[in-house]
């Protein structure tokens, strides 16, 4: 299991206690990480959407990452939402 960290505005690391962790972008965007990991994914982090299946049904459209490489140590991961065709 990973270990997690929610950091205040000092720097200070308080140690978060979770399986995983969900971040809401908006109402109706949200991902989550998972800090119990099962299996070999080479030291990394598995991300999913929490979109179910009705919901993609009835929005015609499904939730893809988009990843963008900022500064030598960011990159910006965003929600966007494809139309299904």
């Amino acid at each position: 299991m990973y270990r997690a960290y929610a950091i205040n505005k000092n720097g200070i690391r308080n140690e978060i206690k979770a399986e995983s962790i969900v971040i809401a972008i908006s109402q109706d965007k949200e991902f989550e990480i998972v800090l119990n990991q099962k299996g070999n994914l080479s030291d990394g982090v598995l991300i999913i959407t929490s979109a179910d299946e009705d919901t993609m049904i009835k929005a015609h459209s499904h939730p893809v990452f988009n990843i963008r490489p900022g500064a030598s140590n960011v990159i910006h991961l965003n929600i966007d939402m494809i139309e299904n065709r």
